[in-house]
Formats: structure tokens, C-alpha cells, sequence
């Protein structure tokens, strides 16, 4: 399973096929590479074809990183934090905020 090393960013990827163009597909919210499997499937028959996981979807690590560094160089004392239901996971493995629901 590959994943693109992106200078401190780690992201899932995976590739089939051959032949140019290459296509990429690039999920939306809440998804990942599998939400293209259909059209990764077929167009990977006459073209090279990538299935990226964006951060914190899929295979690729979650913002908890994120979110510790920033609340470290910018906010003191750490904060409250509300955020979307996607992004529960992330604050909850970065462990040093309260989450407000």
C-alpha cells in the first residue's frame, strides 16, 4: 500500500493501469479513494489511474497533528473546541482539548 512521504505529510494513494492520460481522482467530504472505485475500475483499462486519500480520510493520518502544533505556537491556554463530526476523531487522538458538542 503507498503513500506519498509530502515533507511531514503522509497521504494514501493507490494506482492501477498504464497509458496516458493519467487520471486522478480526488474525493470530496467525508469520503476516500473508494468513492471512484467504479470509475477506477473500468478507465484503469486504457489509462493510468490514482485513487488519493486526502488527510484525515481513509488510509491517510488524521489532523490531530495539526491541531497540537497550532494550539501550541498560537493559543494558550488550550482551547475549547468545536468542530464538525468528521473532524471528532482528529481532536479526539490530538487528546489535549475539550471538545464541545
Amino acid at each position: 500500500m503507498p503513500y506519498a512521504e509530502l515533507g511531514g505529510l503522509r497521504l494514501y494513494y493507490e494506482r492501477a493501469g498504464s497509458f496516458d492520460p493519467e487520471l486522478l481522482f480526488v474525493h470530496g467530504w467525508c469520503c476516500d479513494h473508494t468513492a471512484f472505485r467504479p470509475q477506477f475500475d473500468h478507465f484503469a483499462q486504457t489509462h493510468a489511474v490514482t485513487g488519493l486519500d486526502l488527510r484525515g480520510c481513509g488510509r491517510s493520518p488524521d489532523f490531530a497533528d495539526d491541531l497540537t502544533r497550532f494550539c501550541a505556537a498560537a493559543l494558550s491556554p488550550p482551547p475549547a473546541v468545536r468542530c464538525t463530526s468528521v473532524q471528532h476523531r482528529s481532536v479526539q487522538a490530538a487528546g489535549t482539548f475539550s471538545l464541545l458538542h
